[in-house]
């Protein structure tokens, strides 16, 4: 099996909740029931929750996407989902330290493969971004990161519109684009994907159309 270990959970999260927020944030088709399997680490006379969860998966493609559940918020904590190592101390700690380089460098190549995406399609202009805002995406989930790059640009594209067709003056925190962006990448980490705010009124208009 592959393994992945979630930490900085709270004690209250229980193992179904957890399960709920990677397969609402990764969808069905990566985390089924059959075949991801969680076990919540308790404490041997408490019973209570650690704070910490081993997640076993079927399959090497599901372990990365899981990996991308990294600093994602689960009831007011940002967890930390890594792979994980087995073995001696010794052992352990050396394959842990190969680990985490490796998913730093995943998560890096992933912002800048989703990055690259924006610019190809014309959504984002290069050097639109400052370092600052880059970093602090590489910093958070990618689901996260996608999200709030997406809800950027059609903000972008309806502030372009209001401003053409209406001749509305373009708004002051709009002229710092990084500003704007870390603004959106805190409040979606805060909120989830599914319940920002943004997304709900979206949601809602879809559902009055």
């Amino acid at each position: 099996p592959y393994i992945v270990f979630v930490g900085q959970l709270s004690y209250s999260t229980t193992s179904d909740q957890l399960f709920g927020h990677f397969h609402g944030t990764l969808g069905s088709e990566v985390i089924k029931e059959d075949t991801v399997k969680i076990r919540l680490l308790t404490d041997s006379k408490t019973k209570k929750s650690r704070g910490m969860a081993f997640v076993e998966l079927d399959s090497p493609e599901t372990m990365y996407e899981c990996l991308k559940m990294h600093l994602t918020h689960l009831d007011g904590r940002r967890i930390n989902v890594e792979r994980s190592a087995g073995g001696g101390a010794t052992a352990k700690k050396a394959r842990i330290s190969t680990y985490r380089e490796s998913q730093s460098n995943y998560i890096s190549e992933t912002m800048d493969s989703i990055l690259s995406s924006f610019i190809k399609n014309g959504e984002i202009v290069p050097e639109e971004l400052d370092e600052g805002v880059i970093g602090l995406c590489k910093r958070h989930s990618a689901t996260v990161v996608e999200a709030a790059l997406k809800e950027y640009v059609e903000e972008k594209k309806e502030r372009k519109i209001k401003k053409e067709t209406l001749g509305e003056k373009e708004e002051e925190e709009f002229r710092n684009p990084s500003a704007f962006l870390t603004h959106m990448i805190g409040r979606i980490a805060e909120e989830g994907i599914n319940n920002s705010s943004k997304g709900r009124s979206s949601r809602d208009k879809n559902d009055d159309g």
